[in-house]
């Protein structure tokens, strides 16, 4: 009688996932930065280079990180799922015990 393979668990996402996530933290940090550069031009008169630049670049940080934060609570809960489906407590990797 052979024993069954053991089931392989990692918190590592799979590849086409990291990428769409890789992908949408720089489209949001593109996307912040044309925002703060716009709310600062609208906002200042006169020479505003410096400003604009400040603006684009605190904009595009801060899209960027509310998106990386996001994008690493959907990757946990994904992960978490998955467990779950394959019958794994996703903190202690103990088959979980079905009722029914």
């Amino acid at each position: 009688m052979s024993t069954p393979a053991p089931v392989r668990t990692t918190a590592v996402a799979p590849r086409n996932v990291r990428i769409l996530s890789f992908a949408s933290i720089c489209a949001g940090g593109l996307l912040g930065g044309l925002i703060g550069w716009a709310f600062i031009r609208l906002e200042v008169h006169g020479n505003t280079t410096i400003p604009q630049a400040l603006g684009a670049f605190v904009g595009a940080v801060a899209a960027a990180l509310g998106i990386a934060v996001v994008a690493t609570l959907v990757l946990r809960a994904v992960n978490e799922w998955r467990s779950i489906e394959r019958g794994v407590n996703p903190r202690t990797g103990e088959p979980l015990n079905r009722r029914g």
